[in-house]
C-alpha cells in the first residue's frame, strides 16, 4: 500500500513539474487531473484515463470513418473525421500529458528539411476494444488500416506507431511560441511536423500520394463506441550521432 501511495505521489509531482514547464510557454499551459487516482486509474478527462498499473493510456473515442484514405488513425472530434477512423473528445495536450504521465518516452517528429528524417520515440502498441452484439472484440488498430488495393495492398500496416512527441516552435512576429499539436494531429499515418504519435516510416500527407486507407471489412459500423489502449512497448532505440573525424 505504501508502494502505491508513494508511486502516485512521484506522479502528481511530475504532473505539476510538467505542467509549469509547459505554462511558460502557453497562457492556459496543461490541464491536471480531473480526478484522484483509483485502483491506479487517473481520470484526465472524462473521455482519456491513466492507467498507471497496467502503464497505459486509455481513451474513449468513436468510429468515424470506414472507407478511404488516410492520414489519421485518431483525431479529436470536430476537426479532421473525413481522413480518420476514430474521433475522441479530447484535447491533444490532455494526450500528450498522458503519455509522458505513463512513462512514454518522447522523441522527435519528421523532419523535412534540410532533408528527411522520419519520426522517432518510443513504440507504442495500439489496442481497440468494442461491443458487438453483446461480446467483448479487440483487435490491433494496424489491422484496420492497409495500403490502397490499386497498391496490391493485401496486408495491415506493419510501421510501427512511435510516440513523437509534439513541440514547440517560434513564429517571427508572434509574441508567443506555437504548439503544433494543436493543430489536431493525434495518431497520424501520414508525417506532420506536429504529430503526438506518428507512424516510424516516410509516408506524406499530399492528397494524391497518402499511402495508407481504411481496411473497410474489418472495421465495426460508423457511430461504434471504442476503447482505444495506447501501450509503450519496448524502450526507444538511442541513436548516436558519431563525431566527425578529425582531417
Amino acid at each position: 500500500m505504501s508502494n502505491t501511495k508513494e508511486n502516485l505521489a512521484t506522479l502528481f509531482a511530475a504532473l505539476s513539474m510538467l505542467w509549469c514547464l509547459n505554462a511558460l510557454h502557453s497562457e492556459e499551459g496543461l490541464p491536471t487531473p480531473s480526478k484522484e487516482a483509483k485502483d491506479g486509474i487517473v481520470e484526465m478527462t472524462p473521455t482519456l484515463r491513466m492507467d498507471m498499473k497496467n502503464k497505459q493510456v486509455v481513451l474513449d473515442a468513436e468510429i468515424v470513418l470506414t472507407q478511404g484514405p488516410l492520414e489519421l488513425l485518431l483525431c479529436p472530434k470536430r476537426t479532421k473525421e473525413h481522413e480518420a477512423i476514430l474521433a475522441a473528445d479530447i484535447a491533444p495536450r490532455s494526450f500528450q500529458l498522458a503519455l509522458l504521465g505513463v512513462g512514454a518516452e518522447p522523441g522527435a517528429p519528421a523532419l523535412f528539411e534540410p532533408e528527411y528524417k522520419p519520426p522517432r520515440g518510443q513504440p507504442i502498441e495500439i489496442f481497440v476494444e468494442w461491443e458487438e452484439m453483446g461480446q467483448k472484440k479487440r483487435a490491433n488498430a494496424r489491422d484496420w488500416i492497409r495500403h490502397p488495393k490499386d497498391a496490391g495492398g493485401a496486408e495491415p500496416l506493419k510501421a510501427e506507431f512511435v510516440f513523437a512527441g509534439s513541440r514547440f516552435i517560434r513564429i517571427p512576429g508572434e509574441e508567443r511560441a506555437r504548439w503544433l499539436g494543436d493543430d489536431g494531429d493525434v495518431v497520424c499515418v501520414s508525417n506532420f511536423p506536429g504529430s503526438i504519435i506518428d507512424v516510424d516510416i516516410k509516408s506524406t500527407n499530399a492528397n494524391e500520394g497518402l499511402l495508407f486507407e481504411a481496411w473497410t471489412e474489418r472495421i465495426p459500423p460508423k457511430g461504434t463506441k471504442v476503447k482505444v489502449f495506447f501501450v509503450p512497448t519496448k524502450e526507444m532505440e538511442k541513436k548516436t550521432e558519431k563525431e566527425p573525424k578529425a582531417s
